[in-house]
């Protein structure tokens, strides 16, 4: 499909379960379906400050999955099964965000 969705990642109607005790012209599996790229952006800002000689302290921001970017897992490929070509689950994190306050010494 030119733009899938979630809902229909490739078009269904294409396939059909062949006769009984026949073999059918479809691999027994489609690794040519895949999932979406795996696209991410991290960010991490670190800022040191020196309290005296022997003390340091660290101030860390950090994200994870930045733009919130979705990675989809690879559709479902079983023929005749209720959901065969929908995508059920993602395969990255949503957006994580920590901060840090580390004192070195």
């Amino acid at each position: 499909l030119p733009s899938p969705t979630v809902q229909k990642w490739f078009d269904t109607s294409q396939f059909t379960a062949p006769p009984a005790y026949t073999f059918g012209n479809a691999a027994r599996t489609l690794s040519g379906l895949r999932g979406s790229p795996a696209r991410q952006a991290d960010l991490s800002a670190i800022k040191n400050t020196h309290l005296n000689e022997h003390l340091n302290l660290q101030f860390r921001a950090e994200f994870f999955n930045l733009t919130n970017t979705p990675r989809f897992s690879p559709p479902n490929t079983v023929q005749g099964n209720a959901v065969f070509g929908v995508v059920s689950t993602m395969e990255n994190q949503p957006r994580i965000i920590q901060f840090a306050l580390k004192l070195l010494f």
